[in-house]
Protein backbone atom coordinates (compact mmCIF):
# COMPACT_ATOMS: atom_id res chain seq x y z
CA UNK A 1 0.00 0.00 0.00
CA UNK A 2 1.49 3.46 -0.84
CA UNK A 3 2.51 5.48 2.14
CA UNK A 4 -0.23 8.12 1.92
CA UNK A 5 -2.73 5.57 1.50
CA UNK A 6 -1.45 3.89 4.80
CA UNK A 7 -1.16 7.53 6.36
CA UNK A 8 -5.26 8.21 5.24
CA UNK A 9 -6.59 5.06 7.08
CA UNK A 10 -4.47 5.53 10.20
CA UNK A 11 -6.17 9.02 10.14
CA UNK A 12 -9.59 7.62 9.59
CA UNK A 13 -8.85 5.35 12.87
CA UNK A 14 -7.63 7.85 15.31
CA UNK A 15 -10.14 10.99 13.83
CA UNK A 16 -13.30 8.86 15.44
CA UNK A 17 -15.33 10.91 18.02
CA UNK A 18 -15.52 9.47 21.04
CA UNK A 19 -18.04 10.40 24.20
CA UNK A 20 -17.55 9.41 27.87
CA UNK A 21 -20.45 8.80 30.40
CA UNK A 22 -21.09 12.09 31.98
CA UNK A 23 -21.60 13.58 28.38
CA UNK A 24 -24.33 11.20 27.32
CA UNK A 25 -26.35 12.02 30.68
CA UNK A 26 -28.19 8.80 30.14
CA UNK A 27 -28.14 6.14 32.87
CA UNK A 28 -29.15 3.12 30.34
CA UNK A 29 -25.79 3.84 28.45
CA UNK A 30 -23.45 3.22 31.70
CA UNK A 31 -22.99 -0.46 31.29
CA UNK A 32 -21.77 -0.41 27.74
CA UNK A 33 -19.53 2.72 28.55
CA UNK A 34 -18.45 0.99 31.70
CA UNK A 35 -17.47 -2.81 29.86
CA UNK A 36 -16.62 -1.34 26.54
CA UNK A 37 -15.15 1.74 27.15
CA UNK A 38 -11.29 2.67 27.46
CA UNK A 39 -9.57 5.44 28.88
CA UNK A 40 -9.40 8.01 26.45
CA UNK A 41 -10.15 11.59 25.72
CA UNK A 42 -13.76 12.58 25.67
CA UNK A 43 -14.53 14.44 22.19
CA UNK A 44 -17.11 16.90 23.73
CA UNK A 45 -15.77 17.84 27.91
CA UNK A 46 -11.77 17.14 27.15
CA UNK A 47 -11.86 14.71 30.49
CA UNK A 48 -9.43 11.65 29.99
CA UNK A 49 -11.86 8.65 31.15
CA UNK A 50 -13.96 5.71 30.06
CA UNK A 51 -15.51 6.66 26.71
CA UNK A 52 -16.62 4.93 23.42
CA UNK A 53 -16.63 5.84 19.61
CA UNK A 54 -20.06 7.52 18.28
CA UNK A 55 -20.26 5.04 15.89
CA UNK A 56 -20.44 2.04 18.45
CA UNK A 57 -22.55 4.04 20.80
CA UNK A 58 -25.22 4.64 18.15
CA UNK A 59 -24.58 0.52 17.18
CA UNK A 60 -25.84 0.35 20.66
CA UNK A 61 -29.03 2.72 21.04
CA UNK A 62 -30.43 1.43 17.59
CA UNK A 63 -30.13 -2.32 19.15
CA UNK A 64 -32.11 -0.60 22.36
CA UNK A 65 -34.60 0.95 19.91
CA UNK A 66 -35.37 -2.62 18.24
CA UNK A 67 -35.70 -4.53 21.05
CA UNK A 68 -38.16 -2.20 22.67
CA UNK A 69 -40.09 -2.16 19.81
CA UNK A 70 -40.40 -5.89 19.23
CA UNK A 71 -41.93 -5.60 22.90
CA UNK A 72 -44.41 -3.44 21.93
CA UNK A 73 -47.94 -4.57 21.71
CA UNK A 74 -49.32 -5.16 17.38
CA UNK A 75 -52.31 -4.12 18.67
CA UNK A 76 -54.28 -0.98 19.92
CA UNK A 77 -54.92 -0.98 23.49
CA UNK A 78 -58.34 -0.63 25.45
CA UNK A 79 -58.17 3.58 25.48
CA UNK A 80 -56.65 3.42 22.05
CA UNK A 81 -59.40 1.44 20.37
CA UNK A 82 -61.42 4.16 21.83
CA UNK A 83 -59.87 6.99 20.50
CA UNK A 84 -59.92 5.30 17.15
CA UNK A 85 -63.54 3.89 17.11
CA UNK A 86 -64.73 8.12 17.98
CA UNK A 87 -66.56 9.54 14.94
CA UNK A 88 -65.01 13.10 15.93
CA UNK A 89 -61.64 11.93 16.11
CA UNK A 90 -58.67 12.26 13.90
CA UNK A 91 -56.45 8.74 15.55
CA UNK A 92 -55.08 6.48 13.98
CA UNK A 93 -52.85 4.02 15.69
CA UNK A 94 -49.72 3.18 14.99
CA UNK A 95 -47.33 0.80 16.86
CA UNK A 96 -45.17 3.46 18.01
CA UNK A 97 -45.53 3.66 21.95
CA UNK A 98 -43.62 6.61 22.36
CA UNK A 99 -46.37 8.94 20.66
CA UNK A 100 -49.98 9.68 21.49
CA UNK A 101 -51.38 12.60 19.65
CA UNK A 102 -53.77 14.93 20.87
CA UNK A 103 -57.05 14.46 20.87
CA UNK A 104 -60.59 14.77 22.68
CA UNK A 105 -63.30 11.90 22.99
CA UNK A 106 -66.70 11.87 23.97
CA UNK A 107 -69.43 9.94 25.73
CA UNK A 108 -66.18 7.05 26.90
CA UNK A 109 -67.61 4.40 29.05
CA UNK A 110 -67.24 4.80 32.86
CA UNK A 111 -65.79 1.26 32.77
CA UNK A 112 -62.77 1.66 30.09
CA UNK A 113 -59.52 2.31 31.14
CA UNK A 114 -59.12 6.10 29.44
CA UNK A 115 -62.04 6.86 31.92
CA UNK A 116 -60.87 5.32 34.69
CA UNK A 117 -56.98 5.99 34.44
CA UNK A 118 -54.71 8.70 33.67
CA UNK A 119 -53.24 8.47 30.90
CA UNK A 120 -50.15 10.88 30.93
CA UNK A 121 -51.01 12.34 27.52
CA UNK A 122 -52.91 14.80 25.52
CA UNK A 123 -55.86 13.60 25.52
CA UNK A 124 -59.36 14.93 27.14
CA UNK A 125 -62.71 13.65 27.45
CA UNK A 126 -65.98 15.10 27.55
CA UNK A 127 -68.91 13.50 28.93
CA UNK A 128 -72.53 15.61 29.42
CA UNK A 129 -75.02 15.44 31.97
CA UNK A 130 -78.28 16.53 32.57
CA UNK A 131 -78.58 17.58 35.70
CA UNK A 132 -76.33 18.97 38.74
CA UNK A 133 -76.59 15.32 40.50
CA UNK A 134 -74.78 13.83 38.12
CA UNK A 135 -71.38 16.09 38.04
CA UNK A 136 -69.87 14.35 41.00
CA UNK A 137 -71.13 10.87 40.51
CA UNK A 138 -69.20 10.66 37.27
CA UNK A 139 -66.34 12.13 39.21
CA UNK A 140 -66.33 10.44 41.48
CA UNK A 141 -66.28 7.24 39.93
CA UNK A 142 -62.73 6.43 39.83
CA UNK A 143 -60.27 4.85 42.04
CA UNK A 144 -57.97 8.35 42.08
CA UNK A 145 -58.93 11.79 42.99
CA UNK A 146 -56.10 14.11 43.10
CA UNK A 147 -57.91 17.58 41.78
CA UNK A 148 -61.00 18.88 40.36
CA UNK A 149 -62.17 21.82 38.46
CA UNK A 150 -65.83 23.10 38.53
CA UNK A 151 -66.91 26.25 36.07
CA UNK A 152 -70.40 27.42 37.28
CA UNK A 153 -71.66 31.22 38.02
CA UNK A 154 -73.55 30.01 41.07
CA UNK A 155 -71.65 29.87 44.00
CA UNK A 156 -74.28 27.75 45.82
CA UNK A 157 -73.89 25.45 43.30
CA UNK A 158 -69.86 25.55 43.39
CA UNK A 159 -69.62 25.10 47.09
CA UNK A 160 -72.69 22.04 46.51
CA UNK A 161 -69.50 20.47 44.44
CA UNK A 162 -67.19 21.34 47.08
CA UNK A 163 -68.95 19.06 49.45
CA UNK A 164 -69.87 16.31 46.75
CA UNK A 165 -66.10 16.28 45.02
CA UNK A 166 -64.24 13.10 45.95
CA UNK A 167 -60.85 14.79 45.66
CA UNK A 168 -57.88 16.67 47.35
CA UNK A 169 -58.67 19.77 46.03
CA UNK A 170 -61.10 21.59 44.20
CA UNK A 171 -60.52 25.17 41.95
CA UNK A 172 -63.46 26.97 40.98
CA UNK A 173 -63.38 28.48 37.84
CA UNK A 174 -60.30 27.73 37.22
CA UNK A 175 -58.05 24.93 35.97
CA UNK A 176 -56.04 23.07 38.71
CA UNK A 177 -52.82 24.32 37.49
CA UNK A 178 -52.19 26.78 40.06
CA UNK A 179 -50.08 25.78 43.48
CA UNK A 180 -48.43 27.33 45.94
CA UNK A 181 -46.19 25.51 48.59
CA UNK A 182 -48.04 26.85 51.67
CA UNK A 183 -51.45 24.68 50.05
CA UNK A 184 -52.07 21.16 51.19
CA UNK A 185 -51.36 19.57 48.18
CA UNK A 186 -52.43 15.78 48.17
CA UNK A 187 -55.27 13.66 47.08
CA UNK A 188 -57.50 10.55 48.41
CA UNK A 189 -58.05 7.27 47.31
CA UNK A 190 -55.42 6.42 45.05
CA UNK A 191 -54.14 9.51 44.86
CA UNK A 192 -51.53 9.67 47.58
CA UNK A 193 -51.30 9.65 51.64
CA UNK A 194 -50.80 12.94 53.46
CA UNK A 195 -50.37 16.44 52.21
CA UNK A 196 -47.27 18.06 50.66
CA UNK A 197 -46.52 21.74 52.14
CA UNK A 198 -43.92 23.50 54.37
CA UNK A 199 -46.30 23.18 57.58
CA UNK A 200 -47.83 19.63 56.77
CA UNK A 201 -44.07 17.97 55.64
CA UNK A 202 -43.16 19.60 59.55
CA UNK A 203 -46.13 18.00 60.61
CA UNK A 204 -45.39 15.01 59.25
CA UNK A 205 -41.86 14.63 60.34
CA UNK A 206 -42.84 15.67 63.84
CA UNK A 207 -44.49 13.59 66.97
CA UNK A 208 -46.60 15.35 69.35
CA UNK A 209 -45.89 14.92 72.50
CA UNK A 210 -47.69 16.02 75.91
CA UNK A 211 -46.51 16.65 78.62
CA UNK A 212 -48.20 17.55 81.96
CA UNK A 213 -47.68 19.33 85.41
CA UNK A 214 -49.05 18.50 88.71
CA UNK A 215 -48.09 22.12 90.79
Amino acid sequence: MPPSSQSSASDDETDQKCVCFACTGEAYLSDLIHTAGTEQTCSYCGETQEAVGIEQLADHIEGAFNRHYQQTSTEPNDYEFILQRDRESSYEWERHPALVTPGIVRDVPQSARLWQEEIFGPIALVKPFGTVDEAPALTNDSSFGLQGSVFTRDIGTAFRFADDFDVGALWINEASRFRLDLYPFGGVKQSGVGREGVRYSIEEMSQLRFVGIRT
